[in-house]
């Protein structure tokens, strides 16, 4: 160790420690990843969660095509890695105080090309922050995906959830979009506190991780 940096070895097997002790290790699995192994030879992976999050409002262009759906990075652009699997989980909150009719939809652009993608979202479109009914829809694409129903009011609250699994065939970026049906001829605003999380877990080819058998 020097000058602050611990170096591990990358092992695809970790000896077993002593009794009643712990090691630490990089795995070669992809992606490669930090694992635990206890005294019995208990492996635990540990998670490496990548998350976006607005700090302050974020107007979003408002002319009817996608547009990134984050500024806190410049771009709001994730680099993901080749052949692997992540956990996907984002919730943005919207408000526009245009009035042309328009839906909301989500999806992903960016240079990196799936294996796949599937996630669920729920989304609810009210004005003045009321109560109102909250659909749900499935998607298995990352192109655009209708979300909520037209609204013109002037004072709209949007609010979309979603969660799922990407798998990424080759390395490139990955960027969370948003798209108005058109330009609502107001402001739509990414408000603070919304988030995109994504935790890689396994290759593109492997359903789970840790002990499972």
């Amino acid at each position: 160790m020097a000058g602050g940096e611990l170096r591990l070895n990358q092992v695809a097997v970790p000896v077993t420690p002593a009794s009643g002790k712990d090691s630490i290790y990089v795995s070669t699995d992809t992606p490669e990843r930090l694992k635990r192994v206890d005294s019995n030879g208990i492996i635990y992976p540990i998670l490496e969660t990548l998350v976006m999050s607005q700090t302050a409002g974020y107007v979003l262009t408002n002319t009817g095509s996608a547009t990134q759906a984050f500024n806190s990075s410049t771009n709001g652009t994730l680099n993901v890695a080749a052949g692997t699997s992540y956990l996907l989980d984002f919730t943005y909150i919207i408000t526009n105080t245009g009035t042309t009719s328009h839906t909301w939809a989500t999806l992903f652009g960016g240079t990196a090309t799936l294996t796949s993608i599937a996630y669920r979202a729920q989304a609810i479109s009210t004005t003045s922050n009321a109560l109102g009914a909250v659909s749900q829809i499935y998607a298995t694409a990352a192109s655009a995906l209708v979300v909520t129903a037209a609204s013109t009011s002037a004072t709209e609250n949007v609010i979309i959830s979603g969660s799922g699994v990407v798998r990424i065939n080759a390395a490139g970026t990955f960027t969370p979009q948003v798209q108005p049906s058109a330009g609502t001829t107001g402001t739509a605003t990414m408000l603070t506190n919304s988030f995109i999380r994504l935790t890689p877990f396994a290759s593109n080819t492997v359903g789970f991780m840790g002990n499972w058998t």
